[in-house]
């Protein structure tokens, strides 16, 4: 089924007719240009962000279907048009798998060495030394 399917059997004719019609809510069909408009552009921003719409995966139907509800009101210019579409965009960020950075190179840990000399790491400087609000005895045996 397809996100224009899905937008038919969830919102009642009356309402598709408002959504499409706004200068004549009491029309006498809904204006099916502005469905596929709106499903479209619904569509291309779930690609957008990386998702493919699938009518079959219960989390994407509603925000499909609030998606297009907010794309006809932004359409017909009302201000409720932006607060539903900022709604579908939370949604639809919620559906976006996070990404787990991998890799499989070997951490190689450079060496603190400067002019032949072990030294402290930058961080372990004594002048954080006010900062961690303690003293450190100075470490003598670097080598």
């Amino acid at each position: 089924m397809a996100l224009s399917d899905d937008v038919i059997d969830r919102i009642s004719d009356a309402r598709l007719r408002q959504l499409t019609r706004p200068w004549e809510p009491e029309g006498v069909d809904v204006q099916q240009a502005m469905v596929t408009r709106a499903v479209s552009d619904v569509e291309g921003r779930f690609l957008s962000m990386g998702v493919t719409y699938d009518s079959t995966d219960k989390a994407h139907v509603p925000v499909g279907v609030d998606g297009v509800v907010a794309m006809l009101l932004r359409y017909s210019g009302k201000d409720r048009g932006d607060r539903r579409y900022t709604a579908f965009e939370n949604g639809l960020k919620g559906l976006i798998a996070p990404v787990t950075p991998e890799t499989t190179g070997e951490l190689e840990p450079s060496p603190q060495v400067r002019a032949g000399k072990t030294r402290r790491p930058d961080f372990d400087e004594s002048v954080f030394d006010e900062a961690f609000g303690t003293r450190r005895a100075p470490d003598t045996n670097l080598e």
